[in-house]
C-alpha cells in the first residue's frame, strides 16, 4: 500500500546505526512499526482505525486524506530523505523515518489532508542544514 495506519508502534529518537540493529534484532509482528522522531520513546498500540484515501501518487507528490475518531501515525511508502516537505492540512509537520526509510506523519482525531511533496529547493535546504547543523537533523545523529 501507499499508504497505512500504524497498528503498534516502538519510538526511539532518531539514530540510524541503532533503529538498524533494532529492525534486525528484534522479532516484529506485521503489524508492529518502529518511529524515529525526535523526543519519542517508548511503546504504544493505536485500537481505533483511521480511514486513508489516496488522492495523488506520483514520483515527487504523495497526497492521502484521513478520518478518524482518534489520534495515531500514517506511514507513506516513500523514502524518506532531505528534499521532502511533509504538511498536515497546509501546515508543515515534523515527520519521523518509519522502519528506517518511510514517512511516519502524526494526525490528530478528525479529517485530515496529507501532503509529501518533493523540491529541489529543500533539497538544498536539507542539505546545507545537513551541513551546518547535523545534530538538528531527523536523517543523521553526530555522537
Amino acid at each position: 500500500p501507499f499508504s497505512y495506519y500504524v497498528k503498534s508502534a516502538q519510538f526511539m529518537n532518531p539514530d540510524p546505526k541503532i533503529a538498524f540493529d533494532r529492525l534486525l534484532g528484534h522479532s516484529w509482528q506485521p503489524n508492529q512499526t518502529l518511529i524515529e522522531c525526535q523526543g519519542c520513546s517508548g511503546t504504544q498500540s493505536f485500537s481505533d482505525e483511521i480511514n486513508i484515501t489516496l488522492i495523488e501518487k506520483t514520483p515527487i507528490i504523495t497526497i492521502v486524506k484521513t478520518s478518524g475518531k482518534s489520534s495515531g501515525w500514517i506511514i507513506l511508502s516513500q523514502n524518506y530523505l532531505p528534499g521532502w516537505d511533509i504538511s498536515v492540512d497546509g501546515k508543515t509537520v515534523s515527520a519521523g523515518i518509519a522502519d528506517g526509510v518511510f514517512i511516519a506523519v502524526p494526525v490528530k482525531s478528525g479529517k485530515h489532508e496529507i501532503k509529501a511533496i518533493f523540491s529541489y529547493i529543500k533539497l538544498i535546504q536539507d542539505s546545507l542544514e545537513l551541513l551546518i547543523k547535523p545534530y538538528k537533523s531527523i536523517w543523521r545523529t553526530v555522537s
